[in-house]
């Protein structure tokens, strides 16, 4: 699970303490948001939960294309299912 926990750092503060910052984020794993002008900028997250945040993505884009097909009829019957299997176990 992805963690909520979060701390902001602004660029400056980034730039100068890449090591020190970097290491506090693959030990607590909190993400890190980068702000600018009192702006949000960009996150850093540890390698960890970004491979699972993309993970979650994927499986979530998997749904609404599923979601997507159903609408356009692009479906095939179970049974149907059953016979197009058989002919590949065949080939």
């Amino acid at each position: 699970m992805i963690k909520a926990n979060q701390e902001f750092k602004s660029l400056s503060e980034f730039s100068e303490n890449v090591k020190e910052i970097v290491g506090s984020l693959k030990q607590n794993g909190n993400a890190i948001i980068l702000t600018q002008n009192e702006k949000n900028e960009a996150v850093l997250l540890n390698f960890k939960d970004y491979e699972k945040l993309v993970e979650l993505l994927e499986f979530q884009n998997a749904i609404v294309k599923g979601k997507e097909d159903i609408k356009m009829g692009r479906v095939t019957p179970h049974s149907g299912l059953q016979k197009e299997a058989a002919q590949w176990l065949k080939e």
